[in-house]
């Protein structure tokens, strides 16, 4: 009963991206994964035939072994139809866009983080500044220091 769709997972790439505490049920996933593929692969693409001649010769009643015949020629499996690939190929495309707009803002984040950073870098060590400078260079601190001067706040 193997199935001409295959598809490989890379199980290595995925548990890298999960905490550690999903990854012992992602591996029991993928065993049972496994196992229902090794299953499903050692199944034969049509059913075996039976030798009905032989079963003939040995059942002595007559009629008995062709009504079987017909009963299981007259039996068929239908293949299940795929009704979840096209929700499953609209969810996925949804999923990347989202995921592009993700990526997008943290770079934009990356980019605003590094100017952050490299201001404060270029800044001088706080040993080395006095309140004043420090106090220029942060108006808002000033500000809410001379606020809180007035208002005897010295907490």
């Amino acid at each position: 009963m193997a199935s001409n769709v295959r598809r490989a997972f890379d199980w290595a790439k995925i548990a890298e991206n999960l905490p550690a505490a999903v990854r012992a049920e992602m591996n029991a996933f993928r065993a049972r994964n496994e196992s229902i593929r090794a299953s499903l692969a050692a199944l034969p693409e049509k059913r075996p035939d039976i030798d009905w001649d032989r079963y003939k010769k040995r059942i002595a009643a007559s009629g008995y072994v062709n009504k079987f015949m017909k009963g299981y020629e007259a039996v068929e499996v239908p293949y299940p139809k795929d009704n979840e690939s096209t929700k499953i190929a609209a969810l996925q495309k949804q999923m990347e866009s989202e995921i592009e707009g993700i990526i997008k803002q943290s770079k934009e984040a990356a980019l605003r983080f590094d100017t952050e950073l490299s201001k404060i870098k270029a800044e001088k060590s706080y040993e080395e500044t006095t309140i004043d400078e420090y106090l220029a260079n942060h108006p808002q601190l000033r500000k809410q220091c001379e606020e809180d001067l007035r208002n005897f706040k010295y907490d």
